[in-house]
């Protein structure tokens, strides 16, 4: 064979090998993931299901049809899902056992009625529905705030759950116990080696009375953030650690100096340079606050005047993966049909706000949704009222859509609908 023929074969082969292998930047864990590989986890009848952005391989994840809500854990390999215990099922004097610890049934905590005290538990299962870790149940009230939550540290390595009313533990996934917090919702820094959350004091706030506070799970130290509050639970940390946001307060972490802020703080853009607020309707409702600069970038996020952006609506919202958009649940008013509610999509360069005019909301009800991590879709439950989540959300309509408001896919019912933070591969 001549050395031209042998280079002709050699690069014939390579080409063959580079199709084989998908092309490099198209293959197999090298390519941006289209919609379709990325799952979408939601509650239907009890259960988690799992979907596709463009409704294909629906499958069902769990059997037990008693599952309040879930929570993906940073990286998407494993979840940790609320349950309504069947503690209630036990007669007198029987038990049922998690590891060591062992309930037993007394009377009237047998009894079907227990409105509103009945007992959850949590259990943390992987995508092939194994159990990995199963908390005991606790009982308190049904329509606590606190109720259905669950939250994981940034490393997915521990988790806090609620643990009684006001009372939340957190522990690590062989079940030990690291803290017990008495207060609001922890929340962690990125690193791991702080807690905020809202810490119960006396106090006469015509309500429960918390304090933000920060922990240091490294020297054991505690810093309170401000004075008396009634709702310390949207304390947060910024993405990159650097800020704490609280009510109407942000606070360099570093330094401890304090800024007011215009508005109440909703999220935090993944890159911590913008804070979507709420500043009330009269306002405009929905605000994007720019932190370095320490002003509002963006004023009246809004498509349509006049603007009926409540406050459920706005704590509604959520970042794409990239920061470049705000998408959150909208009320305007349409002349001849009064009001209407649809999604908005707000992009930060430019503070335009579009509305995706092709989805119709239930304007009295709670919207949610979610963007899925590459950015391109929104998965969103048509209308959630409180009681439509406790006794019968597997009523309410889902659906996914294009950031650009097309290729709207209708995925049956479910609640809770959340992505997965990794394609499947």
């Amino acid at each position: 064979m001549s050395r031209l023929a042998a280079i002709v074969v050699l690069a014939l082969l390579l080409i063959i090998a580079v199709a084989a292998c998908g092309g490099g930047e198209n293959g197999r864990g090298g390519s941006a993931p289209t919609g379709s590989q990325l799952p979408l986890a939601f509650v239907r009848d009890g259960d988690i299901w799992m979907v596709n952005a463009d409704g294909a391989d629906e499958r069902r994840l769990t059997d037990w049809g008693d599952v309040q809500d879930f929570d993906w854990a940073p990286g998407g390999g494993i979840m940790v899902a609320l349950r309504r215990s069947n503690i209630r099922a036990l007669g007198p004097g029987e038990e049922r056992c998690y590891g060591p610890y062992c309930v037993r049934c007394y009377e009237p905590h047998c009894d079907p009625f227990l409105w509103p005290w009945p007992y959850y538990e949590a259990t943390v299962i992987t995508l092939e529905g194994e159990t990995v870790l199963e908390i005991p149940p606790v009982r308190f009230p049904y329509l606590s705030p606190d109720a259905h939550f669950a939250r994981w540290s940034p490393k997915g390595d521990l988790l806090a759950y609620a643990a009684g009313s006001s009372v939340w533990k957190i522990v690590d996934l062989q079940g030990k116990e690291v803290l017990e917090l008495s207060g609001s919702a922890p929340v962690w820094s990125p690193d791991e080696t702080k807690v905020a959350y809202g810490r119960i004091v006396d106090g006469d706030c015509g309500e429960l009375c918390t304090t933000p506070v920060v922990l240091d799970l490294v020297d054991g130290s505690v810093w309170e953030v401000d004075s008396l509050s009634r709702s310390a639970g949207s304390v947060a940390f910024s993405p990159d650690g650097l800020w704490l946001s609280c009510e109407s307060t942000l606070v360099n972490v570093a330094t401890r100096e304090k800024r007011p802020l215009p508005g109440l703080p909703v999220s935090w853009s993944p890159d911590s340079r913008y804070l979507a607020l709420f500043q009330g309707a009269h306002l405009g409702g929905v605000a994007i606050y720019e932190v370095e600069r320490s002003e509002v970038a963006c004023q009246r996020v809004s498509f349509m005047p006049p603007i009926y952006a409540d406050r459920a609506s706005a704590f509604g919202g959520k970042w794409s993966s990239d920061g470049r958009w705000f998408v959150f649940p909208q009320r305007y008013y349409e002349k001849n049909a009064g009001i209407r509610k649809t999604l908005a999509a707000a992009e930060v360069d430019t503070c335009q706000t579009h509305g995706i005019k092709s989805i119709e909301l239930e304007a009295s009800a709670e919207v949610e949704l979610e963007i899925s991590t590459d950015g391109r879709h929104i998965a969103y439950t048509r209308g959630v009222s409180t009681w439509a989540m406790g006794i019968n959300g597997s009523l309410m309509p889902m659906w996914v859509v294009g950031m650009d408001g097309t290729a709207l896919t209708e995925l049956g019912t479910g609640l809770h609908p959340r992505w997965q933070a990794v394609p499947i591969p």
